[in-house]
């Protein structure tokens, strides 16, 4: 079974490397699609100079805002082109802070072996495919996680790829707009401690707004615009963030398998 990732990331000096290892372990480095969007950040490039000297294929051509914001549009044209020439079996479209894992029988595994064994069930779908759930990490207590339910994401089989949007949200293909839920899981070191986490909701909203006044913010918020989330993020007091995770501090749960696999390959839990 042949599994491609696809990926743009952009000064993410913490995840990268974590990243680039973890899948390549899981797909090998051959079917990962790694697009720079314009990284500026010393730290960020020196990463990127140690994983193209370990033969890692980092590419540029997508390094513009405008490739950021159209990059639905864009995996949709390479996942198609694809299709025909040298398929896949399955195209996933993660962000550099999401990690490929699988719930099995309730239980979280990072085996390739058992991510294998729950996506040869679709192989051949020609409907769009959606995650099990997301699973959140806790920016104050690293190894600790949350599930994510609602957390909808959506990837291809060899279904011919009709629409996709800017966070891979909502997919269709020519034959069909419903997705088939698998029992993927994304990991996801989404959240970071407050100045880390304002940095990032800046930048990423700098492609569509340069407005960030209280008002600016609220008003994307309230019209729910691409990447309203992080407009969300930066109406934050630093208070009010912390608490956000100490209200529901009983529902997190360690995954020790997680750090188990990490250090397996050498990494440490990013953030940690």
């Amino acid at each position: 079974m042949r599994i491609m990732i696809f990926m743009m990331f952009k000064n993410e000096a913490d995840l990268l490397y974590p990243w680039l290892v973890y899948h390549a372990n899981l797909v090998g480095k051959e079917n990962l699609m790694i697009f720079d969007n314009g990284s500026e950040e010393t730290r960020t490039k020196a990463v990127v100079a140690q994983a193209k000297s370990e033969g890692f294929n980092i590419r540029y051509e997508l390094s513009s805002a405008d490739s950021f914001i159209h990059r639905g549009e864009i995996y949709k044209g390479l996942i198609n082109y694809f299709n025909e020439n040298n398929a896949a079996d399955f195209y996933l479209l993660m962000d550099c802070d999401e990690f490929l894992a699988v719930n099995v029988d309730g239980q979280l595994s990072l085996s390739i072996d058992d991510i294998k064994q729950d996506l040869s069930k679709f192989l051949n779908c020609d409907a769009p495919l959606s995650i099990h759930a997301g699973l959140d990490n806790h920016p104050y207590i690293h190894g600790l996680y949350i599930w994510a339910a609602g957390q909808q994401k959506t990837f291809f089989s060899k279904g011919i790829v009709d629409f996709l949007d800017l966070g891979f949200h909502n997919g269709s293909t020519t034959s069909s707009n419903s997705p088939k839920k698998t029992n993927i899981v994304f990991i996801h070191f989404h959240f970071r401690r407050y100045m880390q986490m304002r940095e990032m909701a800046r930048a990423k909203l700098l492609h569509y707004t340069q407005d960030f006044t209280e008002h600016g913010l609220r008003k994307y918020v309230e019209e729910k615009r691409d990447g309203w989330h992080c407009a969300l993020e930066l109406m934050y007091k630093e208070e009010e963030y912390i608490d956000l995770f100490k209200s529901r501090r009983h529902h997190y749960k360690e995954h020790p398998q997680i750090r188990d696999s990490f250090n397996k390959l050498g990494l440490g839990l990013p953030f940690s």
